[in-house]
């Protein structure tokens, strides 16, 4: 473990997970009140948004494998273009423009991500711990772009958020493209190549389809109390004015979270390590129907309380670390790019409730969350039995 830790590459890597997650944590934080309550685009925009996050990355299967075979770095490069997204959404107004061109990002962020695991996920052990670990990055940058959020919009308005970002996004890229580990980026010949994959792919389909339910349920649930996280903190701190308010919404949103999330990952990075990530996923899964449905019935101070509580980094340790285990060094990029699509077919299709939770209400959509962790669990519990059969 230390060997790994003391490689150049690997350090770069968190600190460009670093920069990266704070890119995203000021995106999540500014565009989940924006949306809704700035542009007035309501949980219809909100969720459209939310599943081209996801959906638009659903190539990513295509985008690892394209990336086993044509060379890695180059689709690393091809992120930074998301960028531009960013800079473009300066122009833009009205919710469903806004929604359109932020989508971009998702796209570049689809292209490239398969290929920058890749060599995270392909160490012969300690697998667990080393995701663990490039993720700590994430997790410290995430939280303080989310805190920082309210301090640059309340100062430089909604294009100074959205340029920070594109700065932030742009640069990570840039270093994850520089020092991507020369010994991750061989070509892969196509023939032998395309059958190998497929066929683990095929031997995983079950899991992914419980990956796929399992981000629906977090992504519909995390989303609409997003919104819900807001107005209990307007009710709960009804005394301070509207600028301190959005600043606080930042810090509890995905500040504190975020640092609560990174003993988290190291603990879920050395349980599955020693044990089955599967099983791992599967009480994440029963943890989370408790959750959202925790979340959907408190107010006040008690809802503040439970936003904190990091489950997030058990669900994503567990599922990369769950898929990577059934491919090759040679396939990694293209079963982490399978696992990514597997994600964002689950994402795209938060973006078909939107107009049904408008018309529904929030308590449909929680119901609908808990209910696709619970299907996902036991979806998993028979993958792990036909495996054993």
């Amino acid at each position: 473990m230390l060997r790994n830790v003391a490689e150049l590459w690997l350090k770069i890597y968190i600190a460009a997970s670093f920069i990266h997650s704070a890119a995203w944590g000021l995106y999540f934080a500014f565009t989940r009140f924006y949306i809704v309550n700035e542009l007035g685009g309501g949980y219809t925009a909100l969720l459209l948004l939310t599943g081209a996050e996801w959906g638009l990355p659903a190539l990513s299967i295509i985008w690892g494998a394209l990336a086993d075979r044509c060379g890695r770095r180059r689709f690393v490069l091809l992120g930074a273009t998301g960028a531009c997204a960013f800079i473009i959404s300066t122009y833009v107004t009205d919710p469903i423009p806004f929604v359109i061109v932020l989508s971009y990002a998702s796209l570049a962020w689809g292209l490239a991500w398969p290929s920058v695991l890749a060599p995270i996920l392909s160490s012969s052990e300690s697998v667990g711990y080393r995701y663990g670990l490039f993720t700590i990055g994430s997790a410290i940058g995430w939280s303080i772009g989310s805190s920082a959020m309210g301090f640059i919009y309340n100062h430089l308005g909604p294009c100074g958020v959205l340029y920070s970002i594109a700065l932030l996004y742009a640069a990570s890229y840039l270093l994850y493209t520089l020092f991507f580990p020369r010994s991750y980026a061989q070509l892969q010949s196509a023939g032998t190549y395309s059958k190998a994959f497929l066929r683990i792919v095929m031997r995983i389909l079950l899991l992914l389809i419980a990956i796929a339910l399992t981000t629906f349920g977090i992504e519909v649930s995390f989303n609409v109390m997003a919104v819900k996280l807001r107005s209990e903190i307007s009710e709960v701190f009804s005394h301070i004015d509207r600028e301190a308010n959005t600043i606080l919404f930042g810090i509890l949103y995905g500040g504190l979270t975020a640092i609560l999330s990174i003993p988290a990952r190291i603990i879920a990075g050395k349980i599955v390590d020693r044990w089955d990530p599967l099983w791992l996923f599967i009480t994440v899964n029963v943890i989370y129907a408790m959750y959202i449905m925790g979340l959907a019935l408190s107010h006040g101070v008690v809802t503040i309380i439970l936003w904190q509580i990091p489950l997030y980094p058990f669900y994503d340790v567990s599922v990369y670390t769950a898929t990577s285990r059934y491919a090759s060094t040679e396939l990694k990029a293209g079963i982490a790019g399978a696992t990514l699509a597997a994600q964002s077919v689950g994402g795209l299709i938060v973006a078909l409730v939107g107009p049904v939770i408008d018309v529904m209400g929030v308590g449909f959509a929680m119901f609908i969350a808990y209910l696709a962790t619970i299907i996902s669990a036991i979806i998993c519990l028979i993958f792990i039995y036909l495996r054993s059969s």
